[in-house]
């Protein structure tokens, strides 16, 4: 048991995801609320990729700017789970020009699939992606993901509250699709 243990608040506790945070939180001995009910919950965690996106702004951006507008001042740490989709399109290594960053595909095209070098048309290699690799969001609702971490980020700073943004690629395991690797809403 911890000698002080966090009072940690969890959004999404509903989703995949958001079970087993609750499953591990409550394990190490933290205090949990949660907010099962998307209707009801201040969304952080929500997947809004099928909703227009006025109603996907309201719950990313809208929701987070009001929960950080009664943010109780004892808080001391904001992790904000995301997607790694704001970084866009992958970085890569061009054997002419070392690492590159192509520009995003759009979300119609089929072929060809293979980005290419964006100084010479070359072939190009997939590349880790790195901690300070440029983000370059590749659709809108990415873009949103990323002004709500923004937000959250610069929140955290101007209050002096350790804030980090955890981008998560891929997720897998108990709760996913028959198991299947998808990606994270």
């Amino acid at each position: 048991m911890l000698p002080h243990p966090l009072r940690i608040f969890l959004t999404g506790a509903d989703t995949p995801l958001g079970v087993a945070a609750t499953e591990a939180i409550r394990a190490a001995g933290h205090d949990l609320a949660t907010a099962v009910s998307r209707a009801d919950a201040v969304a952080l965690l929500e997947d809004v990729a099928s909703e227009p996106l006025a109603a996907a702004a309201e719950v990313l951006v809208g929701r987070t700017s009001a929960l950080l507008d009664s943010m109780p001042g004892s808080v001391k740490r904001i992790v904000v789970a995301t997607a790694a989709d704001v970084f866009g399109e992958g970085p890569a290594e061009c054997s002419a020009c070392g690492h590159v960053r192509p520009e995003n595909r759009h979300a119609d095209v089929l072929a060809p699939w293979e980005p290419r070098c964006p100084r010479c048309e070359g072939a190009l290699v997939p590349a880790p992606v790195r901690e300070d690799e440029r983000v370059q969001p590749a659709t809108p609702l990415a873009a949103l993901r990323l002004s709500r971490e923004d937000l959250l980020l610069a929140w955290g700073r101007d209050r002096g509250v350790a804030t980090v943004s955890l981008r998560m690629f891929e997720l897998y395991g108990p709760g996913r699709a028959d198991g299947v690797l998808a990606p994270m809403a």
